[in-house]
């Protein structure tokens, strides 16, 4: 399958490969896009003062990145790269 999100209208796309078939995902009614950043920005002042954990470990950060850098080595050869 494969996703797509918009980030303009935050509208999700959905392929169902073994179907063939799209589907469109709408956001929420109230969904404004520059709240996902003000969350975060929040999110990270309150971990900062000590007032929350973060949401996501150094580990996680770590898996995020060697998926990010594996999509790129990918797409630079062709080849399926292994994690």
């Amino acid at each position: 399958g494969e996703i797509h999100w918009d980030n303009t209208n935050g509208k999700v796309k959905v392929f169902n490969q073994s179907k063939g078939t799209w589907q469109t995902i709408n956001p929420p009614r109230k969904f404004e896009r520059n709240d996902l950043f003000l969350k975060q920005m929040q999110h990270f002042r309150n971990v900062a003062s000590g007032k929350n954990t973060p949401l996501c470990s150094f580990e996680d950060g770590i898996r995020a990145l060697r998926i990010a850098l594996a999509v790129h080595q990918s797409q630079a050869t062709g080849k399926l790269i292994q994690l």
